[in-house]
C-alpha cells in the first residue's frame, strides 16, 4: 500500500513539475525539441493560447472563471509531449470505436467520440458529417441571392458567372450522408442562390461520389487542383473560351511533403494523407503578379522553386494547400505580357480559387481575384476602380458564398 502511494504522489508529482519546467525553459531561452513541448499540438489546436493570466488574477476573475480559465489556457501551452497525447487518446478511442464496427458494419465512423470529422476506411480517406437544413442558412442564402442580383442590375454591361464548389457537406451519394436526417444537398444550395440571381449565368459544380473521391483531397475541404480544373474546365464552356486557348491539364505531383489537411488535423489522425499536385502551364514563368498593390514574381502563385529546394513547413499537419499555392489575399491581379487576349476577368472567390486562377490568365488580358473575407471594401468599389471588367465570377464553396462577409460586399 505504501509503495503504490509513493508511486502515485511521484508520478503526480512529475506530472505538475512538467508543467512548470517547460515555462521555466521558455524564459531562459533553453529550446528542448519540439515533440517534448506543446509546439506540436499548435497546428492541432488552431495555435498558442494567449491566456492573459495576469489581467484576471482578482478576485473578480475567480469569482467569474476568467482566472480559472486563464490558468488552464497558460499551462495548456506547457504540457509535455502534447501533440503525442492528443494523437494517442484519438487513437485509441477510434480503436475502440472500430472494435464495435466489427457488429455495426458501419462504412464511416467518428475520428474519436464527438468529432465532427469521419474516418471511411474502405476509401482511404475521411470527410466532414453532412450539415443539417436549417431556416438561418436559408434565409441568409437568399439575402445573398438578392445581392447578386442586385448587383448584375447596377452593372449591366458586365458577365456575371456563378459557381458553388462542392463541398464534402452535401455529396448526395457518399456513405455519410444518409445518416444525416434533412442532410442539405447541393442542388438545394444552389437554387437558392439563383431564386433573384436570375441575371447570373450558373454553372453546374455538382460531382458525384465517385468523382468527388478522385479530385477532392482525402484530409481536407480543399479540392485537388483536378477538381479545380474540373471546375475551370465547365466554366470555360460557360464563358466560350476556344478550346486551342485553354489550359491543358498535365498534372505534376508532389511526392513530398505529404499534406494532412483540415479533417486529418482536426480529427486527429495521422494515417491519411494526400500529394499536392498543380498544372505548370506554358505560360507560367512570363505572369506579372500584384498582391497589395506591389510587384510580385509568379512563384508567389505556386511556390515551385521553394518545394523543389525542400524548404517547407515540418509539420506534419502543415497547411501545404496554401503553403504551397498562396494565402487568401484582400486583391490580387495576375496577366500575361505576351498573351494578346482582350477584355479582364474578376474572380470573387475564397481558398479555392488559389490553385487555378492563373489558369485564366492566358484568356484575359487581366486577371483580378478578390476575396471578400479579407477586402476592406465592396464589389462597386472594385469594379468602379477597375473599368475594364467584363466578366465576373463568383466562385466559391458554400460557406464562404452563404456569408455576412459575401452579403456586405454585394451591398452598394
Amino acid at each position: 500500500m505504501r509503495f503504490r502511494d509513493t508511486a502515485f504522489s511521484l508520478a503526480l508529482c512529475a506530472l505538475l513539475a512538467a508543467p512548470c519546467a517547460l515555462y521555466a525553459s521558455d524564459r531562459l531561452g533553453l529550446e528542448p525539441p519540439s515533440w517534448l513541448t506543446a509546439e506540436d499540438a499548435y497546428y492541432l489546436e488552431g495555435g498558442i493560447v494567449d491566456a492573459h493570466l495576469s489581467e484576471n488574477i482578482s478576485l473578480a476573475g475567480f469569482r467569474s472563471g476568467a482566472l480559472q480559465e486563464a490558468l488552464e489556457g497558460e499551462v495548456g501551452n506547457y504540457i509535455p509531449c502534447k501533440a503525442a497525447a492528443l494523437l494517442g487518446n484519438a487513437a485509441l478511442q477510434r480503436a475502440f470505436i472500430g472494435a464495435s464496427n466489427v457488429a455495426f458494419q458501419w462504412t464511416a465512423y467518428p475520428a474519436f467520440y464527438g468529432c465532427e470529422y469521419a474516418v471511411i476506411p474502405g476509401e482511404g480517406r475521411m470527410m466532414a458529417f453532412p450539415q443539417a437544413s436549417n431556416a438561418e442558412h436559408a434565409a441568409l442564402a437568399e439575402e445573398v441571392s438578392e445581392g447578386l442580383g442586385d448587383a448584375s442590375e447596377r452593372w449591366p454591361d458586365k458577365r456575371f458567372f456563378g459557381y458553388l464548389a462542392t463541398d464534402s457537406h452535401y455529396i448526395e451519394d457518399s456513405p455519410l450522408h444518409s445518416l444525416a436526417s434533412n442532410g442539405v444537398t447541393y442542388d438545394q444550395i444552389q437554387d437558392s442562390l439563383a431564386m433573384s440571381a436570375q441575371e447570373i449565368t450558373w454553372v453546374d459544380g455538382s460531382v458525384t461520389y465517385d468523382e468527388f473521391n478522385e479530385m477532392w483531397y482525402k484530409t481536407d475541404h480543399h479540392w485537388k487542383t483536378q477538381g479545380a480544373y474540373l471546375a475551370y474546365q465547365r466554366l470555360a464552356d460557360a464563358m466560350g473560351i476556344p478550346d486551342d486557348e485553354r489550359v491543358r491539364p498535365d498534372f505534376e505531383t508532389l511526392e513530398v511533403p505529404l499534406f494532412r489537411g483540415t479533417f486529418a488535423r482536426s480529427g486527429l489522425d495521422s494515417d491519411y494523407a494526400d500529394e499536392v499536385s498543380y498544372v505548370p502551364t506554358s505560360y507560367f514563368e512570363s505572369l506579372a503578379v500584384e498582391i497589395k498593390g506591389e510587384e510580385r514574381s509568379p512563384e508567389s502563385l505556386v511556390h515551385r522553386e521553394k518545394y523543389a529546394a525542400g524548404n517547407w513547413d515540418e509539420d506534419a499537419f502543415a497547411n501545404h494547400y496554401g503553403e504551397f499555392f498562396h494565402g487568401d489575399y484582400g486583391l490580387m491581379s495576375i496577366s500575361d505580357p505576351e498573351s494578346k487576349a482582350n477584355g479582364s476577368l474578376l474572380i470573387v472567390a475564397d481558398s479555392y480559387s488559389n490553385c487555378m486562377e492563373y489558369f485564366f490568365a492566358g484568356s484575359f488580358e487581366k486577371v483580378y481575384v478578390c476575396d471578400p473575407r479579407h477586402y476592406d471594401g465592396t464589389l462597386d468599389t472594385v469594379l468602379n476602380e477597375y473599368s475594364g471588367v467584363d466578366d465576373v465570377l463568383f466562385l466559391m464553396r458554400d460557406a464562404e458564398f452563404v456569408s455576412a462577409e459575401t452579403l456586405a460586399f454585394l451591398s452598394e
